[in-house]
């Protein structure tokens, strides 16, 4: 069993890889909508398949290799401290969940209306030096209310789609896993039948 768990979390580390991969690279080929070129699939699967702690860690590695490759121009740490947040909450509220509606609801709303300040919040706390006189109510007064008239489907669109992918994927591996277990113990048990049997015939 801790071989299987071992040989699964690498294979969702995998999975990941080339979803964040395939994220970073696609809008450099192609024309893309935001749920594309921003989702967060890759998080929210870790999350869901390893804990929010793995989602976490994912994130930074991901962020640092990702900005230091060329993809990037380095990483922004008011971002970077969204992220993490992020993915904290996301794996707390779906490592090895079942799809709950009222979950899933949660989620995409909270995320999408709740979670969407901290990252102006942070925005202001580490460049409040460039924004002139504006106090901190006023920047967040005016992004947010700017946010609720252009920006706020872009964010739910990746945050439904985003969970319902990386449910589907981990679904998937669950049950390939599964039947992996099964096909074992049916061999295992055909072994012993067959043992048994070499032996009564002695």
């Amino acid at each position: 069993m801790k071989k299987r768990n071992i040989i699964k979390g690498i294979l969702s580390l995998i999975i990941a890889a080339v979803i964040t991969a395939l994220t970073a690279i696609i809008p450099i080929v192609a024309s893309v909508g935001k749920a594309v070129y921003a989702n967060n699939v890759a998080v929210i699967f870790i999350g869901m398949e390893l804990g929010p702690a793995a989602g976490i860690v994912y994130t930074i590695l991901s962020s640092f290799i990702l900005n230091n490759i060329g993809m990037g121009s380095g990483v922004l740490l008011y971002v970077l401290l969204f992220q993490i947040v992020e993915a904290g909450l996301l794996g707390l509220l779906w490592h090895k969940k079942r799809m709950h509606m009222g979950r899933y609801l949660l989620t995409v709303i909270g995320g999408t209306f709740l979670l969407k300040p901290l990252s102006y919040m942070l925005f202001y706390i580490f460049n409040s030096s460039i924004l002139g006189d504006m106090t901190f109510l006023e920047y967040m007064k005016s992004n947010y209310l700017l946010y609720l008239q252009n920006g706020w489907t872009d964010t739910l669109i990746i945050y439904a789609t985003g969970i319902i992918i990386a449910y589907i994927l981990q679904y998937i591996l669950d049950m390939i896993f599964e039947k992996m277990e099964k096909r074992r113990k049916t061999n295992e048990k055909e072994g012993i039948n067959c043992s048994a049997h070499r032996a009564d015939s002695y």
